[in-house]
Parts: structure tokens; C-alpha cells; sequence
């Protein structure tokens, strides 16, 4: 079973730090270019009928990219990918902005989807 990983400090409106030492994320195969899933809410889905559990749903804030790994924590990013253009087909990625606990950033928008300090960090197996 997987640790727990939270966000440990929101860096500026592209980026947080998540606390995980860069030995975890080795032993996880986590690297740069890794995804970062935050974590709004787990749901347990059960059958109405037998009330059998059935599994768990995660509903995500914001999905990340992993940037640069330091010793004692690592740092994710926003990314969006655009279109060059019609013609070339091709896409490139641009720093986008995450919807962090600052209210310069955050006007009129769902407290759930606010990526706030200690929100937990899911990196999915690759």
C-alpha cells in the first residue's frame, strides 16, 4: 500500500512542492514527467441491493506534471498542451495555472477545487 503523500507548500500559480524524499520517489519510479493527480474527495461506490462494497472513486483538483526532484520533496507542475497550428499538427506544452489556496488567483471558484496545503498526492503506477 502506497504512503500518503501531501502538498506541502504551493510555490506560485504554476507550481507546489510535494513531500515525498527523492528516495521514496525513486523506490516509486516516480521522475520528472511523472503524473500528479491532487486528490478533492474519495467516494466508496456500494450496490444498492446487497450493499456489497464495490471499490472506491477518486475526483481529482488537478492533474500535474513532475518538474524536479530534490532530497526531501519534489516539485509538480501545470502543464497544458496546445496546437502549434492546423497545418503542422504538432502540440506544445505551455506552464498553465493551478487553482492554489491564494486569493489573487481565486476568485469565484469551488473551495473543493482549491489545491490547498495538505491535500494528498496520488502518483499512479506507470
Amino acid at each position: 500500500m502506497q504512503k500518503d503523500f501531501k502538498v506541502i507548500s504551493i510555490l506560485d500559480n504554476h507550481s507546489i512542492a510535494i513531500g515525498i524524499s527523492a528516495e521514496e520517489a525513486d523506490n516509486l519510479n516516480i521522475r520528472a514527467g511523472s503524473d500528479a493527480y491532487i486528490v478533492a474527495k474519495e467516494i466508496e461506490i456500494t450496490d444498492p441491493d446487497t450493499h456489497k462494497k464495490l471499490g472506491n472513486y477518486t475526483f481529482y483538483k488537478d492533474h500535474l506534471e513532475v518538474s524536479a526532484i530534490f532530497e526531501n520533496f519534489i516539485v509538480a507542475t501545470k502543464y497544458v498542451k496546445k496546437n502549434l497550428s492546423p497545418i503542422s499538427f504538432g502540440v506544445k506544452s505551455e506552464l498553465g495555472n493551478i487553482n492554489a489556496e491564494n486569493p489573487q488567483y481565486n476568485e469565484n471558484i469551488d473551495d473543493n477545487a482549491i489545491i490547498k496545503v495538505g491535500d494528498k498526492v496520488i502518483f499512479p503506477k506507470g
